[in-house]
């Protein structure tokens, strides 16, 4: 019992805002709004199921109506994979290390196992679920070829299980004492589960803390102004199609609309004659029509200030939080042209350090797991001869984002002709494969020189020289000094006393 209470004390006493008020953040105050937050706990304990599937289904939702949601998504998706990541083995035996690329290349034809996606494509859904879903899991697997591929499990599907012992199990996945996942729950299409060891199960997500076991969206934090945006947007759209239906404004003594008052020239007394009392009616009559109205009455054109400047800045505003959640700035994804001078630099650069980010996630959490367990496959199943360090490998990203790419040419052309850097790193920079490029290159120099030979050429009259290959002219000598003026002496040496 003196257990108990020693725990609970201490809760109660937070809760009510009781204990040591030293810092001024946690002074309770009525100018502001208690944070609701439970205890401060493992986030196992935090982020809870019933959290997970609200936040989950809520994300969808967005992600299905808001277009500020599919910019977002589809510019990690263009930047971030972009054309995908380039395999490159590191063992020191060339030949082996094409055959392991040939073997990479034929699980990205057909990775996953229903044969639908190519690697690419399960990149970007990749992509999309770190964003929106938070985690996506993948079972290493086979074809029925006994090719290794992966099959794909959304984050909908591992759920806690409906079992007696509970014990060791977080959101659908199973701990040891240690912390490591040793079993996961994948809930079937009718209702039933099927558990997977964690040795066959790639958990792609983005870690926030190390109490955690579940991945999270990382717009979440900012879904509330998510909503508020949809909401504000939807209100004023539904304001501005309400108002642009109303043209003119008939202003009289007694404030009712009263027809028998009016004559519609062109409509031959109609109006008056048939007493017409509805509005929509005559309102008809407008198409290319005068009116006469009564001496106290008077028409105005209606005009309207929808949609209005404050909630558009209000809009723009919310804009800012969403794309911040993501490090992306919303000038970025609607409107580049609000970046100008010095800055726009500088937004590149924290622009392109997300988007690396990202692909370092897909890289670290997916393409190295994949690839590591195809090419173990392969050399288990005697295709590929047993290789040491084998399981060193580098990806390379997507060429990354440029605002000057002639400027920045120019410079990288510089660093390599004065030995700064070599031609494989410029190469495997703008994501292609080093190997690949300088065997194709050295192969057309060998083409071109047997044309050449052929013709009674050589290949330096086929080749074109670049001009940074040309010697550069010397600087001109320095003129000499003018003679001194008639009667003018010129002035002596110094001596070294001066």
């Amino acid at each position: 019992m003196p257990g108990i209470l020693s725990n609970l004390l201490p809760r109660i006493k937070g809760f009510f805002g009781g204990g040591s008020q030293n810092y001024e953040s946690v002074r309770i105050s009525p100018a502001r709004v208690r944070v609701q937050h439970t205890a401060p706990g493992d986030l196992t304990q935090e982020q809870t199921p019933a959290d997970q599937r609200e936040l989950l289904r809520v994300m969808r939702a967005m992600e299905k109506n808001s277009p500020f949601i599919a910019a977002l998504i589809n510019a990690h998706q263009t930047y971030a994979v972009g054309d995908g990541f380039r395999y490159q083995p590191l063992t020191k035996n060339p030949s082996w290390n094409s055959a392991a690329k040939e073997q990479v290349e034929l699980f990205h034809a057909r990775p996953e196992i229903t044969g639908r996606y190519t690697w690419n494509q399960l990149l970007r859904m990749s992509a999309r679920a770190i964003l929106v879903d938070g985690e996506l899991f993948f079972i290493r697997t086979r074809h029925k070829d006994g090719a290794p591929c992966l099959q794909v499990v959304e984050a909908h599907k591992v759920v806690q299980p409906d079992i007696i012992n509970q014990r060791g199990w977080i959101n659908g996945i199973k701990f040891d004492r240690q912390g490591r996942p040793t079993t996961y729950a994948i809930q079937q299409d009718d209702g039933s589960f099927a558990y997977y060891g964690a040795a066959s199960i790639i958990h792609l997500y983005d870690p926030e803390r190390t109490t955690g076991a579940r991945g999270i969206s990382r717009i979440q934090v900012a879904l509330n102004c998510l909503r508020d945006k949809r909401e504000i947007m939807e209100a004023e759209r539904l304001a501005v199609k309400e108002f642009s239906r109303r043209t003119f404004v008939l202003k009289s003594r007694s404030g009712e609309f009263d027809p028998s008052d009016a004559d519609f020239f062109g409509s031959g007394g109609k109006a008056r004659k048939a007493q017409v009392t509805n509005p929509e009616d005559v309102s008809r009559a407008f198409g290319g029509l005068s009116m006469a109205i009564g001496a106290d009455e008077e028409l105005q054109a209606f005009e309207t200030t929808r949609p209005n400047l404050n909630v558009l800045a209000m809009s723009e505003a919310l804009e800012r939080e969403i794309a911040n959640a993501t490090g992306i700035s919303s000038d970025f994804l609607l409107n580049p042209t609000k970046i100008g001078g010095p800055v726009v630099r500088m937004e590149l650069a924290k622009v392109e350090r997300q988007f690396s980010a990202m692909g370092r996630l897909l890289i670290d959490g997916l393409e190295r797991k994949a690839t590591q367990y195809v090419i173990a496959d392969r050399i288990t199943a005697g295709v590929l001869p047993a290789q040491d360090g084998w399981e060193k490998m580098a990806f390379n990203q997507p060429r990354r984002l440029s605002i000057d790419v002639g400027r920045e040419s120019l410079a990288t052309v510089r660093e390599l002709e004065a030995g700064i850097r070599n031609l494989q790193d410029i190469i495997e920079e703008g994501g292609d494969d080093a190997e690949a490029q300088i065997i194709a290159r050295l192969d057309f120099k060998a083409w071109c020189k047997q044309v050449a030979e052929e013709r009674g050429l050589t290949y330096e009259d086929i080749s074109m020289p670049t001009v940074l290959s040309q010697p550069q002219p010397a600087d001109p000598a320095a003129p000499s000094p003018l003679p001194p003026f008639a009667g003018q002496e010129s002035d002596p040496e110094p001596s070294p006393a001066d």
